[in-house]
């Protein structure tokens, strides 16, 4: 099994997802950090015929669940959104070149292969979007597929 620095890597997801989540909980304060008009909310927008589940992810843009269970599914029915919120803003989380990859698959192949044959290669997958500050206000704080 290889290693990243003394760390294997079925260790690096709940690593990665334990220090994203501590970036949430620290560095965003409604009444402080966050500027005037900041987003608390992210919009999946889905303009397709078919049901797409999302992952945000990092810090590859490989999907990989290292054995673990997915929590939740994220699903956006065809023609419709969904919103990923942060009790704070997403202003002060995505500065200082910050990133996310937002992950998109089709809910079908989700549903009829699983997360466990997804982890690693990806199949399903319709759309691959990197997530910056710069990302966002382009696109006023929307994901959309396709």
């Amino acid at each position: 099994m290889k290693t990243f620095s003394g760390l294997n890597s079925s260790a690096l997801f709940p690593i990665s997802t334990l220090l994203f989540l501590l970036l949430c909980a620290s560095t965003c304060n409604k009444n402080g950090d966050c500027p005037e008009n900041s987003h608390e909310l992210i919009e999946i927008r889905n303009n397709s015929a078919i049901t797409i589940s999302w992952r945000q992810f990092i810090p590859d843009s490989i999907y990989s669940i290292n054995g673990s269970t997915p929590a939740g599914d994220l699903i956006v029915n065809a023609n419709s959104s969904d919103y990923y919120g942060t009790r704070d803003c997403w202003d002060v989380i995505f500065k200082d070149d910050y990133f996310l990859y937002f992950l998109i698959f089709n809910n079908d192949t989700v549903q009829t292969i699983g997360w466990q044959a997804i982890s690693g290669t990806n199949r399903g997958l319709v759309k691959r979007v990197k997530v910056d500050s710069a990302y966002l206000y382009n696109n006023d704080f929307i994901i959309t597929y396709p």
